[in-house]
């Protein structure tokens, strides 16, 4: 609100009475008037409680709302008590500059009364200041830990900091699991958090963030070159993926990242992709099977693999053993194991090069790509191999092992090609539609939906799905509100899949996980799993 202006000073109101008073004697009657002035003092003035609110570490600058009952006399303001968790500088006009304290967030006050020019003090106020914790803007949960980027372009993660015996996955220069969030570190200075950090990307043992400069920082596991730094060390803290023509300085033009089991592959602003780390079933898209490369190769054109694969409009939001983009004109391609179909190809043929997601058009003829793709996302590990496309038109499609239901078909038979759809398990004949963003774990698979919900599918031996059992499901099932499991938690505004959990930021910047919490990769301060979502302790 704004503050109130001063009034002018004014001249202290006086009435005058005049009497006449008589006196009587025997002879005469004399009249003698009397005058008397009386000072009348206007109404004291009166505080008000008033409340703001501000963001983490923000400072804020306002007025207090006050009242005078005479709207005449000029107001001072007194400090009666200070704040406690902030610095205040309280003017005798009424304005204020309130500082919280570094790293504090939570309500805070501070009491004042007003005085007018006639000495008269008002009642005492409170002004209530509310510092907003700090929020997380994205999500993204690993095989065994899971990592946030919160509002002010630092990063926090949690769960296993050991993965086989390589560490450093939580990024915080220690080797130590943690069950609630911790802050990733700048390298210059570990008692400070790395700033600049733009997303993130939680791999296997692995970790990469994009930064706000457009070069990366990778951390943890490292054993087939994954950080990308032209090393096979392991880092506690974040290191540089270098540029392979210039190992001393740094790859740029970085769009976005994603961390998989041993590899690592980057989309570039020029719609171009980059790969390094584990190679030998050719998931580093080079045309080449090699055991590893610890800088970044192209991802190539499998018409000329002397050019680079160009027209990548997004990069699997997951993958490992093997990746997929999505293309400009809304087409995919895939690269990497095969196994199981997951590269939808209608073979089971490994590819070192990029392959056409493909959608038949009758039982014979495959040679038609699956268009229309908004969004596609890669199993993290060979123990899964499936893959999945959300679709511009709200439905999705899954390729690959469905040995749990993970395609959400309502089968449990594999897919070789793009042939899959999410079904409606409200009418199984029908595609399920709303979705706006899929992501895949091991052996289960997540949707984000239009209205802020979210659905899973696929093994639910830990909770992973989400709905308060631990049945297996073939078809979408809801992610419950753990404060009553007959309704959808809500406010969801992304989900990132990991190995057998799912988390998911909500709108207010909090976070819920559930499932698989073996190394507290839920974030809740504890070790135990769970079938419903569980808050994400304080981002610290």
């Amino acid at each position: 609100m704004a503050l109130l202006a001063a009034c002018v000073p004014a001249p202290v109101p006086t009435t005058t009475t005049t009497t006449t008073s008589t006196t009587t004697t025997s002879t005469t009657t004399t009249e003698a008037p009397t005058t008397t002035t009386t000072t009348i003092l206007p109404d004291a003035p009166v505080a008000g409680d008033d409340t703001r609110t501000t963001e983490f570490n923000t400072a804020v600058t306002d007025g207090i709302t006050r009242d005078n009952d005479s709207g005449t006399a000029p107001l001072t303001t007194n400090l009666v008590t200070d704040a406690t968790h902030g610095t205040l500088v309280l003017a005798t006009d009424g304005t204020y500059a309130y500082t919280p304290t570094s790293g504090f967030s939570g309500i805070d006050t501070f009491t004042y009364t007003v005085t007018d020019d006639y000495s008269q003090t008002s009642n005492t106020a409170t002004v209530t200041i509310t510092v907003r914790p700090l929020g997380a803007v994205s999500i993204s949960a690993g095989e065994l830990h899971t990592c946030a980027v919160m509002a002010d372009h630092t990063a926090r993660c949690w769960g296993s900091n050991d993965y086989i015996g390589h560490y450093g996955a939580l990024g915080n220069g220690t080797t130590a699991n943690s069950s609630v969030p911790v802050r990733v570190v700048d390298p210059a200075d570990t008692t400070t958090a790395l700033g600049g950090i733009a997303s993130i990307s939680s791999g296997a043992g692995t970790t990469c963030a994009v930064m706000t400069d457009h070069t990366a920082r990778c951390w943890g596991s490292n054993n087939h070159g994954e950080l990308g730094n032209g090393t096979t060390v392991d880092s506690l803290v974040p290191v540089t993926v270098v540029d392979p023509a210039d190992t001393t300085t740094a790859l740029g033009g970085i769009a976005t990242i994603t961390a998989g089991d041993y590899s690592t592959c980057a989309l570039l602003v020029d719609h171009t992709a980059r790969c390094w780390g584990y190679n030998e079933v050719g998931q580093l898209g080079h045309g080449t099977i090699t055991t590893r490369s610890s800088v970044p190769v192209t991802v190539v054109n499998p018409a000329d693999t002397t050019q680079a694969l160009s027209g990548i409009a997004s990069i699997s939001v997951d993958g490992g053993f093997h990746f997929c983009a999505v293309m400009d004109d809304g087409t995919a391609r895939c690269w990497g194991y095969n196994k199981d179909g997951q590269l939808g190809n209608k073979t089971t043929l490994n590819s070192s090069v990029p392959v056409t997601v493909l959608k038949p058009v009758n039982s014979t003829d495959f040679t038609s790509p699956l268009s229309g793709i908004a969004s596609i996302t890669a199993t993290m590990n060979n123990l899964g191999s499936h893959t999945c496309a959300a679709l511009t038109d709200g439905t999705a499609r899954c390729w690959g092992r469905n040995g749990s239901g993970q395609l959400g078909n309502n089968s449990t038979f594999s897919r070789t090609a793009a042939t899959s759809r999410v079904l409606d398990p409200a009418d199984t004949t029908q595609a399920l539609g709303g979705i706006a963003s899929i992501t895949v774990a091991r052996v289960s698979t997540c949707a984000l939906m239009t209205d802020h919900t979210a659905r899973c599918w696929g093994s639910n031996y830990s909770g992973e799905l989400g709905n308060g059992t631990n049945d297996n499901s073939s078809v979408p099932v809801t992610v419950v509100d753990p404060a009553d499991t007959t309704t959808a938690l809500g406010g969801i505004s992304s989900i990132s899949a990991g190995d057998s959990l799912a988390c998911a930021l909500l709108t207010d910047g909090t976070a819920r996980c559930w499932g698989y919490n073996y190394a507290g990769q839920l974030g809740n301060n504890t070790t135990t799993d769970s079938n419903v979502p569980v808050t994400v302790s304080d981002w610290g």
